[in-house]
């Protein structure tokens, strides 16, 4: 598109010159938001990770879903407090 713009009158070549400027200054900020929404996203999976660790240092053989809800493994003794 950048080599057509010289051959372009001049009216329009100013028209959509500031329309390519828009189009790469946009483009530019949604690569810099994205970025930042690489950078959250991996911080959160950190976070996520280091809480499953100490969960699992609490309860070990325990899994723990996507959903959050637990799932103990079948061979975990149960202890009874009845008296």
């Amino acid at each position: 598109m950048t080599a057509l713009l010289p051959r372009l009158p001049a009216a329009r070549r100013a028209c959509l010159g500031a329309g390519l400027g828009a189009l790469r200054r946009a483009l530019l900020v949604a690569r810099g938001l994205e970025r930042q929404n690489a950078r959250l996203a991996a911080l959160g999976l950190d976070a996520v990770s280091e809480c499953l660790r100490a969960l699992g240092t609490r309860v070990p053989g325990v899994r723990y879903g996507a959903d959050a809800t637990l799932a103990a493994p079948p061979t975990l003794e149960r202890v009874d407090r009845r008296v």
